[in-house]
């Protein structure tokens, strides 16, 4: 890790009620009055969003040690003993490097996790990650030689991602809970319809990701040899649950 990278953290607090809410408003001004006062703090807001128990998070430091000395003073003081209880979901990422933390599934501890690009930036892309945000997209697949060529491990159960939109913003927080791998033409119905993308056979699946894994965009960034789908190709299943979105 370079630790002379910026740290941008972006993320929410999320108030359960209106107490909760006082909390945040009777302490947020000292907060970023104090965290922008710290070396290294090039950007920091807290803001409520258009949701009132909501308030929209985003930092940045100018290198990781500036960022830990923030993390340290605010567990210490007025607004970290006060917002304790609060949910946080947040991601922070240097350079190719990410974390998360999601209080109210993960603790209050930082995780590291993976970003997830889906597809290729555009609408494809931005219509997937709708239907993970929504709930409606609880399974994906890859092919296997795709983690092989560019030697990317295999999901493992309990790996965190950070799905990004087409605009490389993290979009939510997704966990995996199941990795298996297949045949292409061993895919389930029930694993089709739970990719949330109207699939309501195994077929449909089928002919949609031959299409994907065959378009000259696809082949162009898997470069050579040409990838070929047949009915044995190895394809990566994962099942995933939502953790939060942003």
């Amino acid at each position: 890790m370079n630790r002379s990278d910026n740290v941008v953290l972006i993320g929410e607090l999320v108030c359960r009620n209106p107490d909760e809410l006082r909390t945040v408003q009777q302490h947020v001004a000292e907060h970023i009055r104090l965290s922008r006062a710290e070396p290294g703090c090039t950007r920091f807001s807290v803001e409520q969003s258009r949701e009132p128990l909501v308030w929209s998070v985003s930092e940045i430091f100018t290198d990781s040690a500036a960022f830990d000395v923030h993390q340290q003073r605010v567990r210490n003081s007025d607004w970290g003993r006060a917002t304790v209880a609060i949910t946080r979901h947040f991601v922070v990422r240097q350079g190719e490097h990410c974390w998360v933390k999601s209080t109210d599934v993960l603790g209050t501890e930082f995780h590291t996790a993976q970003l997830g690009a889906y597809a290729f930036p555009g609408p494809l892309r931005d219509q997937l990650v709708d239907a993970i945000r929504c709930g409606k997209k609880t399974a994906t697949a890859s092919l296997f030689e795709e983690h092989h060529r560019f030697e990317v491990p295999l999901p493992q159960v309990g790996d965190l991602e950070v799905v990004i939109d087409s605009y490389g913003k993290p979009a939510c927080i997704t966990r995996v809970t199941e990795v298996r791998t297949v045949r292409f033409v061993d895919v389930s119905d029930a694993h089709a319809v739970a990719e949330g993308e109207d699939y309501d056979t195994a077929e449909g699946w089928q002919d949609a990701h031959r299409g994907f894994w065959t378009d000259p965009e696809f082949l162009d960034y898997m470069g050579q040899p040409t990838v070929e789908i047949n009915d044995d190709t190895a394809v990566v299943l994962v099942q995933t649950e939502l953790l939060a979105k942003f």
